[in-house]
């Protein structure tokens, strides 16, 4: 699809709209309910996520922190670039896509704080200092839909943020 986007992906994802209209419905049912539109708190959550530090003792082994994974202990994440395309179909379709454009910052956000933080499974993460996060966020929280789709052309991580 190189050089016919949004175009030609957005015939792609066209008849699949009724289910990212589903899903779309499902997930901000679930993300209002615990969030009630505190949008400091949604982002916390991402930078939680990216962290890796959201350890939970009651997982099985090997799935103790709540994080980005992907294929293998040595593999680099995958879901951030999946979650991106997916929310990208959504806001080119129209679906909340305000909404869905300010999630795809968040994702981008955790992406890169995953990427500084280098978390691990079943390992008490610390967290990045508060300095380092506020600037990741000065960054990542104002990019553009096509800025993102930039930033995700890139693999397995984003450009290092100054």
């Amino acid at each position: 699809m190189a050089g016919t986007f949004p175009e030609a992906f957005r015939t792609a994802v066209t008849p699949s709209r009724a289910g990212y209209q589903t899903l779309s419905q499902e997930q901000l049912t679930i993300i209002d309910r615990h969030f009630a539109g505190d949008l400091d708190l949604l982002r916390a959550a991402f930078e939680h996520f990216g962290q890796g530090d959201l350890f939970d003792d009651r997982r099985p082994a090997g799935n103790k922190v709540h994080m980005m994974d992907s294929s293998g202990p040595a593999d680099p994440p995958i879901g951030y670039h999946r979650w991106h395309a997916i929310i990208r179909a959504m806001t080119v379709l129209d679906v909340d896509a305000e909404r869905w454009q300010a999630i795809d910052r968040l994702v981008a956000l955790a992406w890169a704080v995953h990427a500084e933080a280098q978390p691990t499974q079943d390992t008490a993460n610390p967290p990045l200092p508060e300095a380092r996060l506020a600037a990741l966020r000065a960054h990542w929280l104002t990019r553009t839909s096509d800025q993102l789709d930039d930033a995700f052309s890139v693999f397995p991580f984003p450009a290092p943020v100054a």
